[in-house]
């Protein structure tokens, strides 16, 4: 889906690499934090046009990053478009799902919406069965089949898509386009790319990069504006909670499972200024890679998920969080 907003600058980037520039003062580094609550999100540099000079670098593995992959077109899926065909309880919907949420522990359907960016949940869901012949998962439904108006909107498009308007609930972008992590672009990036949040020319502050994986990874947040459970119209660089509330008491933190618990908690450090591990410290995002996290020190993050005398043994990771996806 294309935001009405949105400014297709395919002309203005290619302009750029043939003049080298279009503005000959010295580019200036981001302004600082400041916030979107309430008001428009920016124009911003979309994730084809980033491709169209990374795609080199990114674009071979773009297409299989667990980013990439959070919404998914139905047709990108033969694995589960072949369950959604061999599902006789689907028979009446399977010619209206056009999306796929999720994939490792939970899968859920969708279809578009009349309202513009708005998709309409199916009620129940594809769950992993490592033990069928026939196809790798099992539809499971608690409530009677039919699709569900304002449920993703609501609950599910904060994490799963591209800048999502609170006011409107509507969304840009399918899956978790580049500008999630590194913001509203400047073009003069192209000669200067510290000017990129997140890039490898910066050395951006542990509470920016807390922030920008907690816009979706703090799953337990409440927005005090919108009231929704997710970010209110959240830019890199923004204080993110300034206006997400977090229950960041060690019962709230404890009663979580693993998987969360270790963000939230690594998150409530970094904020107080007790940590400067982040989520970059041990995870490649582009490589999808967590290989970084076996050369980090031994920490008491690590023994949330990790059995103290043995980091082999690790918890479940089928284990479900989330009251809606699964996730």
């Amino acid at each position: 889906m294309c935001h009405p907003r949105l400014v297709v600058r395919l002309a203005l980037s290619a302009l750029w690499m043939v003049s080298g520039s279009l503005c000959p003062q010295a580019a200036e580094s981001p302004k600082k934090p400041s916030h979107h609550i309430g008001r428009d999100l920016p124009d911003y540099v979309t994730g084809d046009e980033c491709l169209f000079c990374h795609r080199n670098v990114v674009g071979p593995s773009w297409n299989l990053n667990a980013h990439q992959r959070t919404l998914q077109p139905r047709v990108m899926t033969p694995d589960i478009n072949r369950a959604i065909e061999s599902t006789p309880e689907l028979d009446p919907y399977a010619k209206q799902i056009q999306f796929v949420l999720g994939y490792q522990t939970q899968i859920r359907l969708l279809r578009k919406a009349p309202a513009y960016g708005q998709l309409e949940l199916l009620t129940g869901s594809f769950e992993p069965d490592p033990d069928s012949e026939s196809t790798p998962f099992r539809f499971h439904a608690s409530q009677p089949i039919g699709w569900k108006p304002g449920t993703f909107s609501q609950r599910c498009a904060g994490c799963h898509t591209t800048a999502v308007d609170s006011r409107t609930q509507a969304f840009a972008a399918t899956a978790i386009d580049c500008y999630a992590c590194h913001g509203s672009v400047d073009l003069a990036h192209t000669n200067d790319p510290s000017l990129v949040y997140l890039a490898k020319k910066r050395n951006d502050p542990p509470v920016l990069i807390a922030a920008t994986c907690g816009q979706c990874h703090v799953r337990t947040g409440t927005s005090k504006a919108s009231g929704l459970p997710y970010a209110n119209n959240h830019v890199v660089g923004d204080d993110l909670f300034a206006d997400f509330a977090v229950d960041w008491s060690p019962a709230a933190l404890g009663s979580t499972p693993p998987r969360e618990r270790h963000i939230l908690e690594n998150i409530r450090a970094v904020r107080e200024g007790d940590e400067e591990t982040t989520c970059l410290s041990c995870h490649n995002i582009h490589r999808a890679s967590g290989r970084r996290h076996r050369s980090v020190a031994s920490s008491a993050y690590c023994h949330i998920c990790h059995h103290p005398e043995d980091m082999t043994l690790t918890y479940d990771r089928r284990v479900k969080h989330h009251p809606l996806c699964g996730y």
